[in-house]
């Protein structure tokens, strides 16, 4: 019967704090440090191998860490980008006052110093139509 009303009472101070208590990096931490705690209080001697023991101090002391570390963190603050406008330049286009003339077509020379099939992969290149 004593166990309950303690425990009655202490939930009963935390429900109104439950904003500045229950913080995401609160309970990472609590949750984190009750599995470690859990799983180093079964392997441990010294907690009897007791792995409720182990999660419970684990969980206290994930507890604490979380909120240190929550504490400890940066304000971030969102501030909106500045908008840069540019005001419209006037676009003046004039017509060109000639045509360009057309260019003239350059001569290509071919340079093919392999008569017939004199060339090393001539059987080759007739399999592939060249």
């Amino acid at each position: 019967m004593k166990t309950p009303i303690p425990l009655g009472l202490a939930l009963l101070a935390l429900a109104p704090a439950s904003a500045q208590v229950f913080r995401p990096e609160t309970v990472n931490g609590a949750v984190i440090g009750g599995i470690a705690g859990a799983v180093i209080g079964h392997n441990s001697g010294s907690l009897g191998h007791n792995g409720w023991r182990g999660a419970a101090w684990g969980a206290g002391l994930g507890w604490v860490l979380g909120s240190v570390a929550d504490a400890n963190r940066r304000a971030v603050i969102w501030e909106r980008p500045p908008v840069y406008v540019e005001s419209a330049r006037p676009v003046v286009v004039q017509a060109p006052a000639q045509p360009a003339p057309a260019a003239a077509p350059q001569q290509v020379t071919i340079i093919n110093n392999y008569y017939g099939n004199a060339a090393p992969m001539g059987q080759a290149n007739t399999l592939f139509g060249r």
